[in-house]
């Protein structure tokens, strides 16, 4: 238990509040850590490849994503993940845990997680139908003729139970530029709503490897309250993360499509998945992002120890 009897316990005896100076084994055990994943790092090759992988999941998992080669600081989580202790650990003496790379502030690509501070319920809540950034929660509007990129209507928000991010939206600039397409964006043709559901999940030998979504009954349109399940090809593979199909087949005109989390299913002896649709939003054209270099090509992430804001 922390308190000021058992920091006694650590302070240097030649300190102005006399202590033992006894050694801390938690923070022996967390400086090792972070050395291991240091050394990793600045070695390159597939060490670095690998503290990096480390690293860029603990920002996923507190809700944090690098999104597009931007910057991002590591927020503490509740998980039982081998570097969330690094960050505790840091807060505990008002530092955070920062990934180098370009500012998005203002942009598509800055995270709602730096503008909505004091709401965990609602993040938690953006966080399960994968809208992590301002972009995600834009669309495009036509004034006078005029198509242009806007917030999501208060209406849009009530029906989605985002009313809360309404305050939130209205003292931000809408952000301009199109939407990278990234791990876990779901699209469907504009033209036709009774099609599959792509959900992208990155890159194999050239190709997009997706999952597919399948309308829980035939003909089913795409729109607030529908259920999708896997595809009968993906259920056979569990995840059907091994489905490719060409880059451009996203790149088409489509809506973007905002889903609730899996929920796993057993009917007739047979597992399998559903998601719920949520919203479902034409956000304009999207691209692919540019991936940065490899850590190994010697261009690193900047990893650095922040002062806590």
């Amino acid at each position: 238990m922390s308190n000021y009897a058992t920091e006694l316990i650590y302070f240097d005896p030649d300190d102005d509040v006399p202590g033992l100076g006894m050694p801390c084994l938690s923070d022996r055990c967390q400086e090792e850590k972070w050395a291991k994943i240091h050394r990793a790092l600045t070695t390159g090759g597939d060490s670095a490849v690998a503290a990096e992988g480390c690293l860029l999941r603990l920002t996923r998992l507190c809700g944090r994503p690098i999104i597009a080669g931007n910057g991002s600081t590591i927020m503490e989580a509740n998980n039982e993940y081998f570097a969330s202790s690094l960050v505790e650990w840091g807060a505990s003496a008002g530092r955070q845990l920062r990934f180098g790379g370009n500012d998005s502030s203002g942009t598509v690509n800055q995270l709602l997680a730096t503008t909505v501070v004091n709401d965990a319920g609602l993040l938690q809540k953006l966080e399960e139908m994968n809208a992590i950034t301002l972009g995600d929660v834009t669309e495009i509007v036509e004034e006078e003729g005029v198509r242009k990129r806007a917030w999501l209507s208060h209406r849009t928000l009530q029906r989605a139970g985002l009313g809360g991010l309404e305050p939130v939206l209205r003292n931000i600039p809408v952000p301009n530029g199109p939407l990278p397409i990234r791990a876990g964006t779901c699209l469907i043709p504009d033209g036709d709503l009774t099609d599959d559901i792509l959900e992208f999940l990155g890159w194999a030998e050239g190709k997009a490897c997706v999952r597919r979504w399948t309308p829980f009954r035939k003909g089913d349109r795409c729109t607030k309250g529908t259920w999708y399940t896997l595809g009968i090809a993906n259920i056979s593979r569990g995840a059907g993360s091994d489905q490719f199909v060409d880059a451009e087949v996203l790149l088409d005109p489509s809506r973007t499509v905002l889903m609730s989390p899996d929920v796993k299913v057993a009917k007739n002896r047979r597992r399998h998945i559903e998601r719920q649709i949520v919203l479902v939003i034409d956000q304009g054209m999207l691209e692919f992002p540019k991936e940065p270099e490899p850590p190994s090509s010697g261009k690193t992430w900047q990893v650095a120890l922040v002062k806590a804001m």
